[in-house]
């Protein structure tokens, strides 16, 4: 439960007034049937705060509750109400395979689906993007003039404890294994600011309320990128094996209420990065020493409000010192899967 003394309400943000997208030519309005549905997506999931929109990094807060005011000219807008995540050491870990005697996972998964934000494109060029993805694909959204370059891939999770040996970009049928990643290279080289470095998210959905996350960068500047891509991708077995894990478990205890876990791929193995919980944010050492530089992703300035201004996020957020509250998502049970 949170302290209504850490409580903070942000309105003026969503409303059916017209709005101007900060650094865009044009307004945005919102329907009240819209924003109805926003509070109560805020009431009924986990929706944190992160800068910039930079989803790889851990989250700085959460919104715990919202609502729709109307006024006396008949307009809406929505008020929402959060507080920052304390932020704590995590200890470093990396994935292992699953148990020898784990039972294999699906050799076909169903309803997955990519998605990014249509701004990052011009209208032309998104119109195409529907017309061959090897996907399903989705609009993301991201109140920016030009959002982080950062595909979603969303898997739900309807597994147990398993195994997924082999390429698991093939459980996702043939065609996203055999043009998935060139799609996603192709179609970034032509999002409006291609020079900037990009990242493809993997969302392990496990129920409502509990997500694990994969992230792999595709660095501009390296010749290798789509090698390291695909290696990543075909590699998630690891990932899906732990998200596989938290769904048989029956997901975060009532001591810990983990809500999300993030790994990073490097050097060929998936690092814990960080996890967070409704209360706190646990942040390992390895992923503050080799987290990508959030400025590759931007074309300005990543940018926070504090006390009421903005201020570049580098500023503003903190950096552990030492190590405290030395953790691991879903406690020490030993049928964990391996995180060493």
């Amino acid at each position: 439960m949170v302290n209504v003394r850490d409580e903070f309400v942000a309105r003026g943000g969503l409303s059916t007034r017209p709005q101007r997208v900060r650094g865009a030519g044009h307004l945005e309005r919102f329907t009240r049937e819209a924003l109805v549905g926003a509070a109560q997506e805020v009431r009924d999931g986990f929706i944190v705060m992160n800068v910039e929109h930079l989803s790889f990094l851990p989250p700085i807060g959460l919104w715990h509750r919202a609502e729709v005011e109307d006024d006396a000219e008949g307009h809406s807008e929505l008020v929402m109400y959060g507080h920052y995540l304390e932020l704590r050491r995590a200890q470093d870990s990396v994935l292992q395979n699953a148990p020898d005697d784990a039972p294999e996972g699906p050799s076909t998964i169903s309803d997955a689906s990519i998605g990014i934000e249509p701004r990052n494109f011009e209208p032309a060029e998104w119109a195409t993007l529907h017309e061959d993805a090897p996907l399903p694909l989705t609009e993301r959204a991201a109140r920016s003039s030009l959002p982080p370059l950062i595909w979603l891939l969303s898997v739900p999770v309807a597994w147990g404890a398993a195994a997924f040996s082999g390429s698991f970009l093939k459980r996702l049928g043939e065609e996203a294994a055999s043009s998935l990643i060139s799609w996603i290279k192709e179609r970034t080289a032509r999002a409006r600011g291609n020079d900037r470095d990009a990242l493809v998210q993997v969302n392990f959905e496990v129920g409502d309320l509990i997500t694990v996350s994969a992230f792999v960068p595709l660095d501009q500047d390296s010749s290798d990128n789509v090698n390291s891509l695909r290696e990543g991708l075909e590699g998630l077995g690891r990932v899906a094996s732990f998200a596989g894990w938290m769904s048989e478990s029956g997901g975060p205890s009532e001591e810990e209420e983990v809500r999300l876990v993030a790994f990073f791929y490097r050097d060929s193995q998936w690092h814990l990065a960080w996890w967070a919980t409704p209360e706190e944010a646990y942040l390992t050492k390895w992923f503050e020493q080799n987290c990508p530089d959030p400025q590759r992703f931007l074309d300005r300035p990543r940018l926070v409000a504090v006390d009421g201004e903005e201020t570049d996020a580098t500023k503003a957020m903190p950096l552990l010192e030492h190590d405290q509250d030395d953790a691991l998502p879903g406690g020490q049970a030993q049928s964990r899967p391996r995180l060493d």
